[in-house]
């Protein structure tokens, strides 16, 4: 393989969420219950949960798809222009510069966020000289000689997934994300300690080395926003259902 694609692959996380199992997770939604007026994919790649919640969230009205790659933003756009009854945005934006907050308050109805955000490490691109990494702040509250230098090491998801609670604070919404399960229990922990308005949460164990080829505990992330659950716990499901 071309190394230069390799580096690319690394850099921008981009491992492409089969429709098979995005299909899957949007039809585990609906049956939960889960039924969105508006669709947003932070990072939607070729876009197949886009293509998926669209056929299979007949109320949507509303979708918004971003990528950093502006050749899979076209994609997905030539794509979805025979969509018949919703607006549909794509666009290329850089997660990190985008002002979530400011597009959430816009909506009314009830909110679904989708996806699959990169899973690599900040060290991982650091390494590779990426500038597709978060302007450094101290958002895990760490003390001393790590907080200082930001060398404290953490999944670029985990910093999407925490930045995408907080923007979605007090609104009503959900977001169903796949990562890490270690990075599900770190937004999860952070947002309670935070004081976000998070209520039922759950993670759905996945087949990361079926779906993506690679060795790694991974989950589907539930949270749901704007309906505050005075009890912080999670309940952890061997795969996609409720039982």
């Amino acid at each position: 393989m071309n190394m230069a694609k390799v580096k690319s692959k690394i850099e921008y996380g981009d491992f492409q969420t089969p429709r098979e199992l995005a299909d899957s997770i949007v039809s585990f939604l609906r049956d939960a219950g889960i039924s969105p007026t508006v669709i947003v994919e932070p990072t939607c790649g070729l876009g197949n949960f886009v293509l998926a919640a669209t056929k299979g969230f007949p109320a949507v009205r509303q979708v918004f798809a971003y990528d950093i790659k502006a050749d899979y933003a076209s994609a997905l756009r030539k794509t979805l222009g025979d969509t018949k009854g919703a607006y549909c945005q794509v666009a290329q934006q850089d997660f990190f510069t985008f002002n979530w907050k400011e597009l959430f308050s816009a909506f009314r109805g009830e909110i679904l966020v989708i996806g699959n955000p990169p899973w690599v490490t900040n060290a991982a691109l650091g390494a590779l000289r990426s500038d597709n990494l978060p302007k450094k702040t101290n958002f895990q509250n760490r003390s001393g000689f790590s907080a200082k230098t930001g060398k404290a090491n953490f999944d670029i998801s985990e910093w999407m997934l925490i930045k995408l609670l907080e923007s979605l604070d007090g609104q009503r919404g959900c977001v169903a994300m796949l990562c890490k399960t270690a990075t599900a229990r770190k937004v999860l922990r952070h947002g309670w300690m935070n004081r976000f308005s998070i209520g039922r949460a759950t993670t759905h164990l996945i087949d990361a080395a079926a779906y993506f080829g690679v060795s790694v505990d991974a989950c589907l992330l539930i949270v749901h926003t704007g309906v505050p659950d005075l009890s912080p716990t999670a309940a952890v499901y061997s795969d996609l259902t409720s039982n």
